[in-house]
């Protein structure tokens, strides 16, 4: 009766084992897989902020614009007449979004860095 209980108790600790390691597998699979979301954020609300407007043909507002992307998000902006940033890396994975303006098209890509 000890024995089967002790054999019982075994498994019992495998699973359990198994199911917390699974559980944390998923929370950092989840939390790994948000990033691209976070850029896309970043990357959208500062091309519809250089869009606005008060912004856009005011080089002291635009860059305060971008100087509000956090310190380890790398960005290039293309705005007519003017590109502010680097060039991503040529490996880099990026984030580009466009939007449209009448005197030209806004452009930004962010990366992490």
């Amino acid at each position: 009766m000890t024995q089967r209980r002790l054999l019982f108790l075994g498994f019992e600790v495998v699973i359990g084992l198994l199911l917390i390691s699974s559980v944390l597998v998923g929370a950092m699979l989840l939390v790994g897989g948000a990033e691209p979301t976070h850029l896309e954020q970043y990357a959208a609300d500062t091309a519809t902020l250089l869009a606005d407007p008060a912004v856009y043909g005011d080089p002291k507002r635009q860059a305060h614009v971008v100087e509000t992307l956090p310190e380890d998000v790398g960005y290039y902006v293309v705005v007519p007449e003017q590109t502010v940033g680097s060039p991503p890396p040529p490996a880099q994975k990026t984030v580009t979004v466009r939007r449209a303006h009448p005197e030209g098209s806004i452009e930004v890509t962010v990366w992490r860095q």
